[in-house]
């Protein structure tokens, strides 16, 4: 992580660019942008929104504070930019749950703590529907794109900041949110059977749990990959389960030949 700017600093990154661009800052925008800066992700949004803001009004070699106002501040400006791509873009309902389905669970995920956070993806995994409209998303820099180690093309939210602001998102993740839980929470488990030589005692979903799981896995958008340690971990949970289920079957038919 970045480490936390001073004050002094904060406005420095943001006047000395400016200077030398010959860009006029009105009084009191420095102070404004500094005072949003609050954030752990703050000097990525800083460089997001100073472009947001020269692009649509740097023309006349001044920017103003009404300006920084009316793309949402530091932290709204990508949430205005993503409803901006959305308006332009049109898309329909089925299109609509194709992005669901690119966020949620494939490029955003919840930590142990509970907050969201964003997880990088293979562009293969993403629903081909959408790669389109996702590569507006790259173009206006809300994702941004690598390579593996393998050379394959990912993708990930550039600014955490849309996990927060942008409503589309947030509604999405209140959806998915219990989902999203039982997902961590699997593939915490099946990490820790793999790293303990997958013994039969360190499979924790069992009953209900191991239900609810199994359901997930049903879920098309949240569905297992074959070849996943976390397939793996559930089709050697179940298996389990199934060996206990008998057993037990085994001993009620024992005692009932014995009351007899």
């Amino acid at each position: 992580d970045l480490p936390q700017l001073s004050v002094e600093t904060f406005a420095e990154v943001i006047e000395g660019p400016a200077r030398l661009a010959g860009l006029e800052l009105e009084a009191g925008l420095t102070g404004a942008i500094v005072a949003d800066a609050a954030t752990d992700d703050a000097l990525p949004l800083l460089a997001f929104t100073l472009r947001r803001l020269y692009e649509r009004y740097g023309g006349d070699g001044r920017l103003t504070l009404p300006e920084y106002e009316s793309i949402g501040r530091l932290d709204g400006a990508v949430r205005e930019e993503a409803e901006r791509i959305i308006a332009e873009a049109k898309p329909s309902p089925e299109d609509l749950d194709a992005l669901h389905a690119a966020f949620v669970p494939t490029m955003v995920r919840i930590t142990a703590e509970g907050a969201y956070a964003r997880r990088r993806a293979l562009l293969d995994d993403l629903p081909r529907r959408v790669l389109a409209l996702l590569r507006r998303f790259i173009d206006a820099r809300l994702l941004v794109t690598d390579r593996d180690p393998q050379g394959r093309e990912t993708s990930e939210v550039a600014h955490e900041a849309l996990l927060r602001t942008w409503p589309q998102l947030s509604d999405w993740l209140l959806e998915d949110r219990d989902k999203l839980r039982l997902l961590e929470g699997l593939q915490r488990a099946a990490a820790e059977w793999e790293q303990g030589g997958r013994s039969d005692e360190l499979l924790v979903h069992r009953d209900g749990r191991l239900k609810e799981v199994a359901a997930l896995a049903g879920n098309p958008r949240f569905g297992l990959p074959d070849a996943s340690v976390e397939r793996a971990y559930l089709d050697a949970g179940s298996a389990a389960q199934q060996a206990r289920e008998e057993a037990a079957r085994a001993e009620q038919e024992r005692r009932i030949r014995d009351a007899e």
